[in-house]
């Protein structure tokens, strides 16, 4: 068998979720067919791949710069660049069917798909070149449901414009993430809440899985620290928001029951980020760093104040498979089917939130019985394993169906 992997983004760095879970999915694929790739990026962004993917890269077509547009560029260029990605992604055209250029599907085109058993799409956008209406069999990963991140983010909008712009917007995504999902054969989604949104025959629930470093096959670390963990990019704006009701809303409580509590801060930055909690006494911010492990073992847990946002997040399976306790609201364990046997808690006040971190910090034996269960139910519902058995059944019954 022979497919063709076609990906909006390049599938690393490897830390990054998206990222992750393209490699998974190409991982399962390489164990039943060859497999050839198409990825939008850069040429020189290739030299960055494992060396493992570098030889399945087929074509790297360059993405649409929208700054160039005559008109949008210009109302681009008004707007600062930190602030361009969240009115991208208002823009449903530009943001849902990408890219749309003649060069781009002539470029397209000099691809002999004839020679395929199956395509393979990341992300409802790569969609648009099904507009051929090809025989071949396709399968779409549509990983994040849009429409239901657009709900949470609306939610906690206290403009008012802002708010019947994210509602319009909505409703546009819902129909087209639905509409889209007719030119596929099947999807895959994360998680069951994922599927029962989008209501369509065609969805498979593909889970994410934790980054494995190896860390199952060492020994557990459930140490008696006060340290509390919070990981996540701050230039993603979710990230911020949820730090920022961490550190206003719940951790004044925690230190109340307990002083020597401290907040340790991970996560990437841009370059002239300021943050005002950045002095303020317990809290511990070390921005980038090479290797999470050790931080991730001297935590005591790990939280995750997600208020809104898409996906399910990786650093709660990460941190679940290094043994650790998790506190996260349940927009931030969206998708996740585990519960505190498992070592993930849910707390959606700042009351239960900050209780929950203040029960699990004062009890070390708690939180040594429960790290094995953590462990076992992210190795054996969040795995590779999994991922394989999952794929391998949905493309052999697409391409069976298809002949």
């Amino acid at each position: 068998m022979k497919i063709l992997f076609v990906s909006p983004f390049l599938p690393w760095p490897q830390n990054i979720g998206v990222a992750l879970r393209m490699n998974s999915i190409l991982t399962a694929l390489q164990l039943i067919a060859k497999v050839d790739c198409v990825f939008f990026g850069d040429e020189n962004h290739i030299k960055k791949l494992p060396a493992g993917v570098t030889p399945r890269v087929i074509k790297v077509l360059p993405f649409p710069d929208l700054l160039k547009n005559p008109f949008l560029g210009q109302l681009l260029k008004l707007i600062p660049p930190e602030n361009r990605e969240w009115w991208l992604s208002y823009l449903p055209g530009f943001h849902l069917f990408y890219p749309s250029s003649n060069k781009l599907h002539k470029q397209f085109s000099t691809i002999n798909i004839t020679q395929y058993d199956l395509i393979f799409f990341v992300r409802i956008p790569t969609l648009w070149w099904l507009r051929w209406k090809s025989q071949i069999p396709t399968v779409v990963d549509i990983d994040d449901v849009m429409h239901l991140g657009l709900l949470n983010s609306n939610q906690s909008e206290n403009k008012f414009i802002k708010k019947i712009f994210k509602k319009w917007h909505y409703f546009n995504v819902k129909i087209a993430e639905i509409s889209s999902l007719s030119l596929a054969s099947a999807g895959f989604v994360c998680s069951d809440n994922d599927a029962k949104s989008l209501n369509n025959r065609k969805i498979n629930i593909l889970p994410n899985i934790f980054p494995d470093r190896g860390q199952l096959q060492r020994e557990i670390a459930v140490v008696n620290s006060p340290i509390i963990l919070f990981v996540g990019a701050l230039v993603y704006k979710p990230n911020r928001e949820a730090l920022d009701y961490f550190i206003k809303e719940i951790f004044p409580l925690i230190k109340k029951s307990c002083p020597k509590a401290v907040l340790r801060i991970v996560g990437r930055t841009a370059v002239d980020q300021r943050f005002s909690w950045s002095n303020e006494e317990g809290i511990e911010f070390l921005g980038t760093v090479e290797n999470i492990d050790p931080i991730i073992e001297t935590a005591a847990i790990e939280v995750c104040p997600m208020l809104y946002g898409l996906g399910t997040r990786i650093k709660i399976l990460e941190a679940l498979s290094f043994g650790k306790c998790v506190v996260s609201t349940s927009v931030g364990a969206h998708g996740i089917d585990l519960n505190e046997h498992s070592g993930l808690y849910r707390a959606d006040t700042p009351e239960t939130f900050a209780n929950t971190c203040v029960s699990l910090l004062n009890d070390l034996a708690l939180r040594q019985s429960l790290a094995p269960f953590a462990r076992e139910g992210v190795s054996k519902s969040y795995g590779q394993d999994r991922v394989n058995s999952i794929i391998n059944k949905v493309v052999l019954e697409v391409t069976c169906r298809q002949k």
